[in-house]
């Protein structure tokens, strides 16, 4: 019973710590960042703090799909079926991507009437605010909507390592590193770091992409079936 138990005790663990780190990773690199742009002055801050709560708001039905995604997948994988569970994980993801693409037209389009809605007055907070949305919600999303319903595939699909492995370089590697880069050595300010921010799912959403192809292949699940 004990060992049984044990075993039970080391797969939660297997997930839910790699899980756990990537929460924490996430958050830290938020507020490096947000450390870095408070360096810029009371209106960068403020207009980024508005900013970050547009783009929370608008991943939501993101980060809703990706959750069904991993739940689905998990009990496809479970089951042993393995071609549906590909499906859970290319349909979400159209899915996703398609729902994540009204969202920043949305948005693209009333950037200052919803920044507007949070009290911002005209003047340089609001301006910047609206920057923000119009470099950090455009086409960048699509490449995060793909990240995060490839993420929540290999999660459910018992590949919680590579997901945190995405989490560091969607995190670290780009988000901070190339905000680093970006606002200090090349001396773009707050907008590299804005920019940093919009191309940090790049990288992990390729990676997603292609651990999909590979967990398809090497399970031996046939193309359309």
């Amino acid at each position: 019973l004990a060992a049984g138990l044990g075993a039970h005790v080391r797969a939660v663990l297997s997930v839910g710590l790699p899980s756990a780190v990537q929460m924490a990773v996430v958050n830290l690199s938020y507020a490096l960042v947000t450390g870095m742009l408070n360096r810029y002055g009371v209106d960068v801050a403020a207009a980024a703090g508005v900013g970050l709560q547009i783009s929370t708001i608008a991943g939501l039905p993101c980060w809703a799909i990706g959750q069904a995604i991993t739940t689905a997948a998990a009990q496809c994988a479970g089951a042993g079926e393995l071609a549906r569970a590909r499906d859970v994980a290319r349909l979400g993801a159209r899915l996703n991507i398609g729902v994540t693409l009204g969202i920043q037209v949305l948005i693209q389009l009333l950037a200052p009437a919803i920044v507007g809605l949070y009290g911002l007055a005209q003047g340089t907070s609001f301006d910047i605010a609206v920057l923000y949305l119009r470099i950090t919600c455009s086409v960048n999303g699509l490449f995060y909507a793909a990240m995060y319903s490839f993420d929540s595939f290999a999660l459910g699909a018992g590949s919680p390592r590579l997901v945190l492995a995405n989490s560091l370089i969607d995190a670290f590697a780009v988000r901070f590193g190339l905000a680093f880069l970006l606002s200090g050595a090349l001396g773009f300010g707050y907008v590299g770091i804005f920019v940093a921010q919009a191309a940090s799912p790049v990288i992990p959403a390729l990676i997603g992409g292609a651990y999909l192809r590979h967990w398809t292949r090497s399970h031996g699940v046939e193309r359309g079936k």
